[in-house]
């Protein structure tokens, strides 16, 4: 998150988070304070966050009080297939890729409608042996972690051939 600081007075402000005081330096009636620039990681959650102004010779000392949330990573979860052709006996190979990258956990991918799943690790990819000759789809779905959200892939939906009959 990145917290702005408007006064009517410039100088050194308190920035407070739970624990923690950061120095915010009011110019020209703007101060800006970045966590990620800082390198201070906040995790997801509500927050109270504290601007404060102390032992000042000129003003009283304030305080002022926002709230704020950090929310989870959005991402998208797409799936693609290893070919674009497929015959009776091939195995079909389906990848999931992550925008960003990063998401951690399990995948579930549920085949031509099923009401349950296959469930694997993220990095995995899902190998599907035995389908009929036709038409075949694969819905991915993501649960999400502690800092990206839940997502659902679009549809693969990909043709199984049958075998060439041979004599």
């Amino acid at each position: 998150p990145v917290v702005t600081l408007t006064s009517d007075v410039d100088g050194i402000f308190n920035l407070t988070l739970g624990d923690q005081v950061f120095e915010v330096n009011v110019v020209n009636g703007v101060g800006v304070f970045d966590f990620a620039q800082e390198g201070v990681f906040v995790d997801v959650g509500k927050y109270t966050i504290i601007a404060s102004r102390v032992d000042d010779p000129v003003y009283k000392t304030i305080f002022r009080t926002a709230e704020f949330e950090v929310k989870k990573y959005l991402n998208e979860l797409t799936i693609e297939a290893d070919k674009e052709a497929y015959t009776f006996g091939d195995d079909v190979t389906i990848t999931p890729t992550f925008t960003p990258e990063g998401p951690t956990g399990t995948i579930t991918y549920f085949v031509d409608g099923a009401t349950s799943g296959i469930e694997l690790d993220v990095d995995d990819d899902l190998v599907l042996s035995g389908l009929a000759a036709g038409e075949h789809n694969v819905v991915a779905k993501y649960g999400g972690d502690g800092k990206y959200g839940p997502s659902e892939s679009a549809p693969l939906t990909f043709t199984v051939a049958q075998a060439a009959l041979e004599i």
